[in-house]
């Protein structure tokens, strides 16, 4: 026959079976006491539970200018001790350092992925959409002219921008959102 017990008490262990399957919350000892008529044996199993991380994603844009580079950093709690990155259209596509900056060639909305392990073992698996925004469009100087006429500095304009222009020395004419 056989008698298990546990410290602490698990609700869910069957105390007569012969092998038990226990899905403890929290790190568990348990005892057992087998008989065979007049043969008694003791013994005693610890069960360590690691907690599971809780894997969060933070990004900060780091640059736009041609290219974006993103910094990505891992906001997980739970102490994660490995890290399994993807960034869709980056370079690196991929990365397994806990803070990965990622550049990337185009705007849009990608989706990185992240999943977090612990030392345990434990994983956890969070996902967040990400803009990309790229500026690129270039000043050129232009020409030089007589004074009274007027130059266009950024003939090719990009709609999609925002521009706010200032000068020095200031130049009354100059509309700052032209």
């Amino acid at each position: 026959t056989y008698l298990w017990t546990s410290n602490p008490v698990d609700p869910n262990l069957d105390p007569a079976a012969p092998n038990p399957v226990v899905t403890p919350t929290e790190s568990t000892t348990y005892y057992v006491t087998i008989t065979n008529g007049g043969c008694v044996v003791q013994d005693s199993a610890y069960v360590s539970v690691s907690p599971t991380p809780d894997a969060s994603i933070a990004v900060a844009q780091q640059s736009c200018v041609g290219s974006a580079v993103i910094q990505f950093t891992d906001a997980s709690t739970g102490n994660p001790s490995g890290w399994q990155w993807t960034f869709p259209g980056g370079t690196p596509g991929t990365s397994n350092q806990a803070n990965p900056a990622v550049t990337f060639d185009q705007d849009g909305t990608i989706t990185a992925t992240l999943i977090v392990t612990n030392a345990g073992g434990c994983a956890d698996t969070t996902s967040q959409e990400v803009v990309i925004n790229i500026v690129d469009d270039e000043v050129s100087d232009p020409a030089s002219f007589c004074v009274g006429a007027s130059a266009a500095l950024n003939a090719d304009g990009n709609a999609n921008y925002t521009y706010l222009w200032t000068s020095n020395p200031v130049d009354p004419n100059l509309d700052p959102a032209a």
